[in-house]
């Protein structure tokens, strides 16, 4: 197989994989989950792991939901068995998604930047 087709087999199963684990996340009932989202998915090149990029609504109990993922991977695992039809399911890692977190860190720097080159700029809030 070609590593082009690699490629793009691996991303639509990662995008596939994002779907299942979501709709299954909807699906438990487990109040730490309650406010978590499903990012991204990456898969490796053999298909073993699966690293699950989330987000939540509450930071702050980051920790807590993460725990809680990994209570509920046997049956996440199982879910992605029954609807993508794999031989082998990747083994599911959990991880948070600290994109947003950085983003605005920077979005901040160069605001703060703005008002050391233009006081001008600041008004007021």
């Amino acid at each position: 197989m070609s590593r082009h087709k690699r490629h793009d087999r691996g991303k639509r199963l990662s995008e596939l994989l994002r779907e299942i684990i979501a709709t299954s996340l909807e699906r438990i009932e487990d109040e730490r989950i309650a406010w978590v989202s499903v990012t991204e998915v990456h898969t490796d090149a053999e298909l073993d792991t699966a690293k699950v990029y989330v987000t939540s609504l509450e930071p702050e109990s980051m920790a807590e939901s993460l725990e809680a993922l990994s209570d509920h991977r046997k049956t996440i695992q199982a879910e992605i068995g029954r609807q993508a039809r794999l031989r082998r399911v990747p083994r599911l890692e959990f991880h948070e998604d600290d994109v947003l977190e950085s983003a605005s860190r920077v979005e901040q720097i160069l605001r703060d930047l703005a008002l050391d080159e233009n006081p001008s700029l600041d008004d007021g809030a």
